[in-house]
């Protein structure tokens, strides 16, 4: 029975050498059409997005580095639009 996958975001701890997150990310490339590397974030924060099977998220959820994983998905907001010079 094939792992189940999910799109998450990773993110590690500031502080954690790049050597560690590109390890990651290449582990992540060597799960084949299970795992998927989709953007590396460097500015702001530092990880990157992917696709991951729960073995590999379990995984990462227990590393030192990491500061937090969580799903990936777009974001919407809603609000109302005022023009200019009314309020």
């Amino acid at each position: 029975m094939a792992d189940k996958q999910g799109k998450y975001i990773v993110v590690y701890k500031k502080g954690t050498p790049p050597d560690i997150i590109d390890q990651h990310a290449q582990d992540v490339e060597k799960q084949g059409k299970w795992g998927a590397v989709k953007h590396k974030y460097k500015v702001g924060l530092l990880g990157f997005a992917a696709t991951l099977p729960d073995n590999t998220l379990s995984t990462f959820a227990e590393n030192e580095h990491i500061d937090y994983i969580e799903p990936d998905g777009e974001v919407t907001t809603y609000g109302k639009t005022v023009a200019k010079g009314k309020q």
